[in-house]
């Protein structure tokens, strides 16, 4: 059976093609961005914040680093403090409810993290911990635990640089040891009253944003 041929205006097409866009056949592609995240990696992370409400605020503070034992996968830790600002109405009314109840709540985390897909662009992860809970002011239980988890984001500004969004998820281990600690009795105006402070025992959840660096 003969060889099949190309029409002529075919070959004449392909063969411009060839002449006239040689880079889309031969040029090597584009070097991709190494992807993040790889073993070695270390990742500081500081953080500070403000929570204001009617009764008492507070101010937050983390401080941690993370290593990568292998690609995707860190290990870190992080010490953090809630520090307790209380109403001075509310200490007019309750006289000594800031000797009583802690003032000082300071969070050592091992922390796991894992990547589960490193991109220079958009990394997903997931993180999760637990540890001990110091506090302050003669708690019932100086010591109690906390829980930690939650996913996130790394979407990628440059080599080192990227913006970090996440959402934890955190709660106090035992509820009821915690409760304890932030429940107590005070001599009021009115006779004797049971004060508790609320929401920082149970379960809660918060979104997170900032810049992070990657070395």
């Amino acid at each position: 059976m003969p060889a099949l041929r190309l029409p002529s205006s075919l070959a004449l097409t392909l063969g411009a093609l060839l002449v006239l866009a040689p880079g889309s056949v031969l040029a090597a592609p584009p070097e991709q961005p190494p992807a993040p995240f790889g073993k070695g990696t270390i990742v500081p992370r500081l953080g500070l914040g403000v929570n204001l409400g009617d009764d008492v605020s507070s101010v937050n503070w983390a401080l941690g680093a993370g290593y990568f034992v292998v690609d995707g996968l860190e290990v870190g830790a992080r010490v953090s403090g809630l520090h307790l600002i209380w109403d001075a109405g509310l200490k007019s009314e309750l006289p000594g409810i800031e000797d009583e109840l802690p003032g000082t709540l300071v969070d050592v985390t091992p922390l796991l993290r894992f990547v589960f897909f490193r991109s220079p662009y958009f990394s997903p992860y997931a993180f999760g911990g637990a540890g001990p809970t110091f506090v302050t002011n003669n708690a019932p239980a100086p010591v109690i635990g906390h829980w930690t988890a939650g996913p996130g984001v790394a979407i990628g500004f440059g080599a080192h640089v990227f913006l970090d969004i996440s959402v934890s998820f955190s709660g106090r281990m035992t509820v009821a040891t915690c409760e304890e600690a932030f429940t107590d009795t005070f001599e009021s105006a009115e006779g004797p009253v049971e004060f508790e402070l609320g929401g920082l025992c149970r379960w809660r959840w918060s979104p997170g944003i900032g810049l992070g660096v990657a070395f």
